[in-house]
């Protein structure tokens, strides 16, 4: 079989699901580091994710003072370039993430890969409002707009009597 010929090191016996992933591991692209200089990369975890959770703080009085505080100071460590991967698990209730984490710990923001900081912060989100536990959710009024935008867009529609797809597809 050509294929597990590819995927088989030479000094792998058949069938050796560690040649597999080794294989795997090898044909991936590096990892997007803002230390890699990538501008999407950099953008990203220095200025987009700290404003997403700025934003976040400002604009969720629900949330606990000290949610709020801990948000803000995961924004001020990725603008800094110095946040520190720490492991994260389902003591809070939510997805066990040690296995994505064991590899990253102590890297910083601007070392680890972005693809996984990115839902890492996340996670850290969901860790600090309590989510699991709570359903408290820190993009409620982000949702909330994104709703009231489109009823808004909707409202004239509704206002001509358009209650069939066709009617609707005519007024478009």
């Amino acid at each position: 079989d050509r294929t597990v010929a590819v995927f088989r090191g030479p000094d792998r016996a058949a069938g050796s699901g560690d040649g597999i992933m080794e294989a795997m591991r090898a044909a991936l692209p590096h990892a997007l580091t803002v230390e890699g200089g990538d501008p999407f990369v950099v953008k990203s975890v220095l200025v987009r994710l700290p404003d997403i959770l700025a934003n976040l703080v400002s604009r969720n009085e629900q949330l606990p003072e000290e949610a709020k505080e801990r948000i803000a100071q995961l924004e001020a460590e990725l603008r800094a370039g110095e946040h520190k991967v720490i492991a994260v698990d389902d003591s809070d209730g939510g997805p066990d993430w040690t296995t994505f984490c064991t590899e990253r710990l102590g890297q910083t923001s601007n070392e680890t890969d972005w693809w996984f900081l990115e839902n890492y912060v996340y996670r850290l989100v969901a860790q600090y409002v309590d989510y699991f536990n709570t359903d408290c959710d820190p993009f409620a009024p982000h949702k909330k707009d994104a709703l009231d935008g489109a009823l808004r867009t909707l409202k004239p529609v509704s206002e001509h009597g358009l209650e069939t797809n066709d009617a609707f597809h005519q007024f478009v």
